[in-house]
């Protein structure tokens, strides 16, 4: 019995000590809650534009893929100026061109892809820029256009897009191969 009494007695006591401990836990949070709201305010104070520049960019996305292009174009462009080291720049860019592409203005799309690979050689949408403008070549009816460009990016499979330049590649050497038999035929 006397165990019993021990341990019902520590049991008091730790219950004692949590009940106090309880009491006191509002007043810790509290505490905890002003400093955060004295400290939270100054957090990234070095970066004051790196979270908007990314809302910013995502918002004119959504534009792009929602289909308005017409308004898209303008802030893209602005974007671009304010932006240019940005970590969405080259995305911007890419998108730049797609919204050309979808209003059907070839030659600005172009511009936009090629500025995209001047400026962000080594990006992902460089890449994505490269196979854009191969896609181009095919609306302009260049053939030959759109098998060198797409044979460029076959040959050296460094992104994504590489295994679709290289079914293009094939496709078109295919379709480039039979017109030109077909004059030979003609001819004789």
């Amino acid at each position: 019995m006397a165990t019993r009494e021990v341990s019902g007695n520590r049991n008091v006591a730790e219950v004692a000590k949590l009940q106090s401990w309880a009491a006191m836990l509002p007043i810790q949070l509290l505490v905890v809650a002003a400093s955060l709201l004295m400290v939270l305010p100054f957090a990234g104070c070095d970066k004051p534009t790196r979270g908007a520049t990314n809302h910013q960019f995502d918002s004119i996305r959504t534009m792009v893929t929602r289909g308005k292009y017409q308004e898209a174009i303008p802030k893209l462009e602005a974007f671009l100026k304010e932006n240019p080291k940005s970590k969405d720049a080259s995305r911007a860019g890419l998108f730049l061109g797609k919204a050309h592409l979808g209003l059907g203005d070839l030659d600005a799309a172009s511009a936009a892809f090629e500025a995209t690979i001047r400026d962000y050689p080594n990006s992902l949408e460089a890449h994505k820029s490269r196979y854009k403008l191969a896609v181009i070549s095919l609306l302009q009816d260049d053939p030959e256009g759109a098998l060198k460009r797409f044979s460029q990016l076959a040959e050296k499979p460094d992104g994504p897009l590489a295994p679709e330049a290289a079914a293009m590649t094939s496709y078109l050497k295919k379709r480039i191969k039979k017109p030109a038999e077909a004059a030979e035929q003609n001819e004789d």
